[in-house]
């Protein structure tokens, strides 16, 4: 056989060149269906099919049995080797790729970053940005929208990587499949086949080529998977664009309101700042001023100090004045002043009268010092250093607990001025009292006195204030309550117990009052509070409850007392002890005069009656005494006895004994305020919360100025709380006075008229006594009186004053002496036959001060005409003088009438002797009167001893020996008449006393009395002499 030839080597397959990699957002090229075909291997020499067979395999080789292999078969071999290799390689690849698209698409669907997430987002962002603008200036709002782009942002951000980690994968997907496509296009050669016959296919070609119909097929689907993640990545990467522009405007937006807010917030801030620069730019300014303040009060204090330690080397200088006062032993003013610019000389000193000086009195104040007025002696003269003056004043050590002197100066006619004000003594006069003021004037001074007056700074701050007059009143502020520092000033006027007893004797219904406060005074600076404040004030207790507590309290520690003790005790009392009290039983039996009540006296009568009612078992009487007020605890404050009965208790026994009870533990409170355009008292719905048994508390939401608070019983109505209370008030600001009248025995027209308080009129009746002014008639009925009353003395009868002012006038002070002296005459010395005295009547009159505006009158102006008539045809022709244009005068303006209407107070009957020399002028000639003892030791020569002894106490005698005034005035008349001496007055005086005498009466004990009464014991011993030796003989 001839060599076969060797075939023809096939150049190798060229790479085709790789696809190139599909843009962002675009899809990769799409593969055949039928595969990729190869392109034909070029070759030298064309051979048939059957010449160039397929390369076989290994196995095919093993079938055929050929075992010399060319070396072209072994090339061919193992070509179709590594085909088999890269195709398993790349099912391998195609797995993993597969795998991957898998676990991407899982982590897209956990990521859950689709675009309606995204769209969902946006929208919320959009509609939070067009929300109102009221709502954009909130910081919730700000809040909000931070926290919902910072949620949209972190969304962008996770796309984002996202988008990254999917491109990756696609690219680790990819590069697998180009690989194998290029291996493919590289290995798998068709075989070159003639026209006419088709090659024969091995069973490698075939297996080879259903391996890459189903690579096609998984690469067809790859670029599906491909398409679909580019179509998601590009969606969402127009979102992620849009949601980042939509992100950059919320940005911006929210940017631009964060700007408008902050700046609003600096705008604030700095407003803000310049408010508190300028408030504590003004807190500096009134700490400067406070300070600068401080500095010169302590400069001024430290001035006053020195100027005070120089000025108790300063000489005292008096001015003694004529005063109608007696306290101030004429001592018109004291005063301390540097001796190089005063001296006594450079001044005087003069007392004022009170209807001169035009004194305006106010509520609560009492005149206690003469008005005095300092001029100076020479016109030129100029004061130039301070006046240290010490004025006398006389208010009482009762009155030094609630009031306090203060010194008033006179700037103006009419208007007085407060002065600051001390207590001072001097040791010079010890026993007056001074009020001390600094002057840098000459002016008119007064010293009156007030309830003391409390000046209270209420800080700022808040907190608790307590008054300086009773701690027990006490102010409690917050913050908020004032803007400023406040300052007030607190004036308690205490209510005594004369003027409740006073009240409850004229208000029968003022015995429900159980207790009252004091009445507060309170100035404001401030008219209104910004939050209410706490008061705190006292109320005295309820007195029943006071009293059962009492009662507990005995009873309590009666029954912790041993009765061993009790026993021992009294077998220790010594017996001298034991004696004296039989002596105290007997004094009660005579009393010398009038006693008070004693409690166990009145529980006699009432213990028997319950002894008598607890034998006849009946309760009516035991009821009937309770509403006399005889039961226990009938008495309220000043010991007047409960008259109503709407609290009574039935009676009950209990230990052996009965007990009542009329009286109701339970309490109310009324807060009352004085009305200042209405002038009366009116209730207030204020709450009041009790504090301590006698404290009370409560919030007051604006300045009242004047209050009380009441402590009633439970029965006690609105209206008659009210009525109580304005009753009081007339009590309080008046005095009850008396006017007396006394005259001098021997001038009975010498007339004393003192206007008295009823609570002093035995002292004045001793002081007028002591001033011989002890004749005349009974003081006048009780009647009230304010302080600065004008008062006037009018005369009704035949009576009339023959001073110069026959109508004196006086203004009532309460601690000063209101008095009038004044001589009397009768109006006609014919009338009045019928008496032996003339008759009249002295009246007290108050003067009101009326102001009334008179009204203008219109005078009608006169006008003069003049009309001539010539003729009735010629009236026409008529001439008329028109009147001469008068000026008119120009309106003075009306001055206020002024008028001071009297009305009548009291009046009392004065009577006085008839003038004899008027009425007779020749004495009448009387019998002289024969005086006959019979057995009677007083002899005529012992009334002439007698006549003859007797001093200038016969007068007292004879009033002694009951002598009428009137028959001693007339015998003193006839007396003066006829010139009598004065042993003869005083013979005829006793003569008309022997002749109004009965026989049989002892005439020397009666005179022997009437001399004895008078200091003349000598004439008693003369007379008890004369007596025995009548008895013995």
């Amino acid at each position: 056989m001839p060599p076969k030839k060797p075939p023809a080597k096939t150049p190798p397959a060229k790479k085709p060149p790789a696809p190139p990699p599909p843009k962002k957002g675009a899809a990769p090229p799409k593969a055949k269906a039928g595969g990729a075909e190869p392109k034909k291997v070029p070759s030298e020499t064309k051979q048939p099919p059957e010449t160039i067979p397929p390369a076989p395999s290994n196995s095919a080789l093993a079938l055929t049995g050929e075992g010399d292999a060319t070396p072209a078969d072994a090339a061919a071999a193992a070509d179709i080797e590594k085909s088999k290799s890269d195709s398993k390689t790349k099912l391998d690849v195609d797995e993993s790729s597969s795998a991957a698209t898998k676990v991407a698409e899982d982590k897209c669907k956990d990521k859950t970053l689709d675009e309606a997430t995204l769209l969902k987002g946006l929208k919320q962002l959009q509609e939070h940005i067009l929300s109102e603008a009221t709502v954009q200036a909130g910081p919730e709002y700000l809040e909000a929208l931070k926290s919902k782009v910072e949620a949209l942002t972190s969304d962008m951000d996770h796309l984002k990587r996202y988008c990254e980690d999917s491109q990756q994968q696609l690219e680790t997907v990819m590069n697998p499949i180009k690989k194998i496509t290029e291996k493919i296009f590289r290995t798998v050669t068709p075989a070159e086949t003639d026209k006419e016959s088709p090659p024969k296919k091995s069973l490698e070609e075939l297996e080879l080529e259903a391996r890459q119909k189903r690579l096609h097929v998984q690469l067809v689907k790859i670029n599906d998977e491909l398409l679909q993640v580019s179509k998601i990545a590009v969606e969402t990467e127009a979102a992620a664009v849009g949601a980042s522009q939509a992100c950059a405007e919320a940005v911006e937006l929210a940017k631009k309101i964060q700007e408008e807010l902050e700046e609003k917030q600096r705008q604030e801030k700095e407003a803000a700042r310049l408010a508190e620069l300028e408030k504590q730019k003004e807190a500096e300014r009134l700490a400067e001023e406070e300070r600068k303040r401080l500095e010169e009060e302590k400069k001024e204090a430290a001035l006053i100090k020195q100027r005070m330690k120089e000025a108790r080397q300063w000489q005292l200088i008096t001015y003694n004045v004529t005063s109608p006062l007696e306290f101030d032993g004429g001592i018109g003013c004291v005063i301390r002043a540097d001796p190089q610019y005063f001296k006594k000389s450079n001044a005087e000193c003069s007392v004022i009268n009170q209807l001169e000086a035009g004194y305006v009195f106010v509520d609560n104040e009492e005149v206690i010092s003469n008005i005095i007025e300092l001029t100076p002696t020479s016109p030129t003269y100029i004061l130039k250093c301070n006046l240290c003056i010490y004025i006398p004043h006389n208010l009482s050590r009762q009155q030094t607990g609630s009031r306090e002197p203060l010194i008033k100066m006179e700037t103006a006619p009419g208007r007085w001025n407060e002065v600051k004000t001390k207590d001072a003594t001097l040791d010079k006069f010890r026993e007056a009292k001074f009020a001390q003021c600094d002057v840098k004037v000459f002016c008119r001074l007064i010293v009156v006195s007030r309830f003391k007056k409390d000046h209270m700074k209420l800080k700022q701050r808040g907190g608790r204030f307590v008054s300086k007059v009773d701690p027990r009143v006490s102010f409690t502020t917050t913050p908020e309550t004032f803007g400023r520092k406040e300052k007030i000033s607190v004036q308690i006027q205490p209510i005594d117990s004369l003027s409740m007893a006073e009240l409850k004797q004229k208000v029968p219904a003022a015995k429900a009052i159980l207790t009252t406060s004091s009445i507060f005074n309170i100035e404001w600076a401030s008219r209104t509070f910004g939050t209410p404040i706490e008061l705190t004030l006292p109320v005295p207790p309820n007195p029943i409850v006071v009293k059962k507590a009492a009662m507990a309290r005995a009873a309590k520690e009666a029954k912790t007392k041993p009765a061993a003790a009790e026993q021992q005790e009294d077998e220790q009392k010594p017996a001298e002890a034991k004696e004296e009290v039989a002596p105290k039983k007997e004094v009660k039996a005579a009393p010398k005069g009038p006693r008070p009540d004693v409690k166990k006296d009145d529980k006699k009568p009432v213990d028997a009656a319950k002894k008598k009612e607890g034998k006849e078992g009946k309760e009516g009487k035991a009821g009937k005494e309770a509403k006399e007020g005889k039961g226990k605890g009938d008495e309220k404050e000043g010991g007047e006895p409960e008259e109503s009965a709407a609290y009574t208790k039935p009676i009950k026994w209990y230990m052996g004994q009965y007990a009542t009870n009329t009286e109701d533990e339970r309490d109310q409170f009324f807060f009352l305020q004085l009305h200042e355009k209405k002038k009366r008292w009116v209730i207030l719905p204020i709450d009041i919360d009790p504090i301590k048994i006698d404290m009370v508390e409560m919030k007051l939401k604006e300045p009242i100025d004047r209050f009380l608070v009441f402590r009633t019983t439970l029965s006690i109505s609105t209206a008659e709380v009210e009525l109580i209370a304005n009753t009081l008030h007339a009590i309080l600001i008046s005095r009850t006075v008396q006017m007396v009248v006394r005259q001098k025995p021997d001038d009975s027209c010498d007339v004393m008229v003192h206007i008295a308080q009823a609570s002093k009129l035995d002292r004045v009746l001793r002081r007028l006594q002591d001033d011989d002014y002890d004749v005349g008639p009974e003081p006048s009925g009780e009647v009230t009186l304010k302080d600065g009353d004008l008062l006037e003395l009018a005369f009704r009868g035949n009576v009339k004053c023959i001073d110069r002012n026959p109508n004196p006038q006086i203004i009532f002070n309460t601690n000063l002496e209101n008095k009038f002296h004044i001589n009397i005459q009768e109006r006609d010395i014919y009338v009045q036959k019928s008496y032996d005295v003339y008759r009249g009547f002295i009246q007290l009159r108050r003067l009101t001060k009326v102001i009334t505006m008179p009204v203008r009158k219109v005078k009608e102006r006169a006008k003069s005409v003049v009309k001539a008539t010539v003729d009735e045809a010629s009236s026409s022709h008529q001439l008329e003088e028109k009147p001469a244009e008068e000026e008119e005068p120009e309106e003075v303006p009306l001055k206020p009438i002024i008028e001071f209407k009297p009305s009548l107070i009291t009046e009392v009957l004065i009577t006085f002797p008839k003038n004899l020399d008027l009425l007779a002028p020749k004495p009448l000639r009387k019998a002289p009167i024969t005086y006959i003892s019979l057995n009677d030791p007083v002899t005529v020569q012992v009334l002439t001893k007698i006549a003859t002894d007797l001093g200038a106490e016969w007068p007292a005698t004879a009033t002694s020996l009951g002598i009428k005034p009137v028959s001693l005035m007339h015998l003193q008349r006839d007396a003066a008449l006829v010139k009598k001496t004065e042993f003869e007055q005083k013979y005829d005086m006793i003569m008309l006393w022997v002749k109004a005498l009965e026989k049989s009466e002892n005439k020397a004990a009666i005179l022997a009395s009437a001399l004895a009464a008078h200091g003349r014991e000598d004439l008693v011993k003369f007379l008890e002499e004369i007596t025995r030796k009548s008895f013995r003989k």
